[in-house]
């Protein structure tokens, strides 16, 4: 299955974008979004209901702090280059749902609303500083970037629905958890055909109103949540300043009853947005591993050899790395681990690839644009 897996990639590599550079790409989803608010809210849900099958963002996922973003830059700088540091493309959301119990009391209200994570921060203890690091840390700026993933990464509609009839949704809403539960995505798929109480085109929107208010400039990439965006989102994307979609090999497209299609991506393929179409070819979790009590060394052992294929194939290395992997929120121990995965698969890299070029998403999205005539 992975040769067969292998074959489809070298196959679509032939008609994308290909580079004699030995391009490396870090992109990095979730960031400024709740999931768990602490050990203790997970605590109590996993003791009422310890027969629920959780996976490792359920269990590690919290809100970052500005120690975790210190340490993720820390380990960076310790591997300069002659493109300089390693990148991290820091995919965010730019909002948070506030947890109103009258969205699961009264169905005729349904006052959902949403706060920016400015006021997020602000209200957990240890991320009040956090966006202020990013913003204000003169180091910052050489090995983390900004861009744009969601308003709220949230599906609003089933999570309502959720709230309101299953037991331990509505036990997760009223401890301020989102996705404890075994559904498609866990309900975090925001564009979404089935998310009919929300406005995509003004979800959009929102969503790019904040980031600029939040970062002070205009995101040009987006990473759709859960790989789920439908045709007519492009056009929106592209009127609030998107030129790069950051993606996978298969994208999700809704149906109209919310169920999915899968549709192949071409690297570097530009649409009829001229945007262009990046796909992550390479996968870095380890915290996935520490879920699974696996050696450090399987997680880096892993990557490199998609980082290396990739290469081979005269393609960036677009490797996906989610927050979970760099949060301490609710296990420091799970931050430490993959902190000490990543130094092992950057000192692989440097050892390894020869004159690697990091690059954030943005930046290969320029270059294709800037290669196609754009």
């Amino acid at each position: 299955m992975l040769n067969l897996a292998n074959s489809a990639k070298d196959l679509l590599s032939l008609a994308g974008y290909r580079s004699p550079q030995n391009i490396i790409v870090f992109e990095s989803d979730d960031w400024g979004g709740i999931r768990i608010p602490s050990s203790e809210a997970l605590e109590e849900l996993q003791g009422k209901y310890p027969d629920l099958p959780l996976d490792h963002y359920q269990i590690y996922d919290g809100l970052e702090s500005a120690e975790d973003l210190a340490l993720l830059g820390d380990t960076l700088r310790r591997f300069e280059t002659k493109s300089g540091f390693p990148k991290f493309t820091l995919n965010y959301a730019t909002a948070n749902p506030v947890f109103d119990m009258r969205i699961i009391e009264d169905e005729e209200l349904s006052p959902f609303s949403y706060e920016p994570i400015t006021d997020t921060f602000e209200r957990y203890d240890g991320s009040d500083s956090a966006l202020n690091y990013y913003l204000n840390n003169p180091s910052s700026s050489s090995c983390f970037l900004a861009q744009l993933h969601a308003r709220e990464h949230l599906n609003v509609t089933r999570w309502m629905q959720g709230a309101r009839n299953i037991d331990h949704q509505r036990d997760a809403f009223m401890l301020g958890v989102l996705g404890f539960n075994t559904e498609k995505y866990n309900s975090m798929d925001p564009l979404n055909t089935s998310n009919v109480l929300v406005n995509r085109t003004q979800y959009i929107t929102d969503a790019a109103k904040l980031f600029k208010e939040q970062f002070g400039f205009v995101s040009s990439s987006f990473i759709p949540p859960c790989y789920v965006i439908n045709g007519d989102d492009y056009e929106v994307l592209s009127r609030v300043g998107v030129e790069t979609i950051q993606g996978a090999w298969l994208m999700n497209r809704p149906k109209p009853d919310g169920s999915l299609s899968r549709r192949l991506s071409v690297p570097g393929k530009i649409n009829r947005y001229s945007q262009v179409q990046l796909v992550r070819n390479c996968s870095f979790e380890p915290s996935k591993y520490f879920f699974h009590a696996l050696d450090e060394e399987e997680s880096v052992t892993r990557a490199m050899a998609e980082i290396s294929a990739a290469l081979k194939r005269k393609q960036p290395a677009i490797i996906c790395s989610h927050r979970v992997n760099f949060t301490s929120r609710i296990s420091k121990a799970n931050r430490d681990y993959s902190l000490r995965c990543l130094n092992k698969l950057l000192n692989r890299i440097v050892e390894e690839v020869e004159d690697p070029v990091f690059m954030f998403s943005d930046q290969l999205g320029k270059a294709i644009r800037e290669a196609k005539g754009l």
